[in-house]
């Protein structure tokens, strides 16, 4: 029952993402990713990520703040990482997939090539395109978490530079046949990044790194 002067409506569910949303019809801005929309970020702040008409204007990429060994439980496993850690710093409600590649996988067949520039949470271009993000030369290093600060400190790292689980190139394609067994284990080695890198090294710094070392990985907004 829709109740005067108390509600606009009633449909009766806890369904969040349908035409009714705690008893007021759906819109944009209501921080809910409702049918039709690309993204609701429940802002109106134009350049973030999220246009104030629910639809993106740029992709976001971030190194995590958190440090991971090789078992990510599989891409699938790296990408819900991603879209955790980017929940939880109030990024904008699309999906988020990890910059990793496997035996079968890598990251210029699954993302989705936009024509958007990519930025970091910060405002800082990476990239003018998709193009440009699979160049070899980026505009400035992914060198910022979800939360807007410093990648996380690390311990000795297993060969010079390796800040950041990659196993991909910088064409986004497969880096090596090491990629701890799928990104499933912590045994075996792989091929890292480095997030203080703008060129090629961003994504390929060295190998083999051990995959028991904990390092972040890179996330792209999807």
């Amino acid at each position: 029952f829709v109740h005067k002067d108390f509600e606009a409506c009633d449909d009766g569910n806890m369904v969040d993402n349908d035409t009714c949303y705690m008893c007021k019809p759906a819109k944009c801005g209501d921080f809910v990713l409702h049918p039709g929309e690309k993204c609701d970020d429940g802002n109106e702040l134009p350049d973030d990520g999220c246009e104030p008409d629910c639809t993106p204007s740029v992709r976001l990429v971030f190194v995590t703040s958190m440090p991971f060994q090789g078992d990510l439980g599989g891409l699938g496993g790296a990408d819900k990482k991603c879209e955790d850690l980017a929940a939880m710093a109030g990024l904008p409600p699309t999906s988020y997939r990890a910059w990793l590649s496997d035996a079968n996988q890598w990251p210029a067949k699954f993302m989705k090539p936009y024509d958007f520039p990519y930025v970091k949470v910060n405002g800082v271009k990476v990239a003018d395109s998709w193009m440009g993000l699979v160049s070899g030369n980026l505009l400035s290093p992914i060198d910022v978490t979800e939360k807007g600060g410093a990648p996380p400190a690390l311990g000795q790292a297993p060969c010079p530079g390796y800040s950041v689980h990659t196993n991909t190139t910088a064409q986004g394609t497969q880096a090596s046949a090491e990629h701890c067994s799928n990104w499933m284990i912590t045994e075996g080695t792989t091929t890292g990044g480095s997030s203080a890198k703008k060129d090629g090294q961003w994504t390929q710094v060295c190998n083999p790194a051990s995959c028991d070392f904990p390092a972040p990985i890179y996330c792209v907004q999807q």
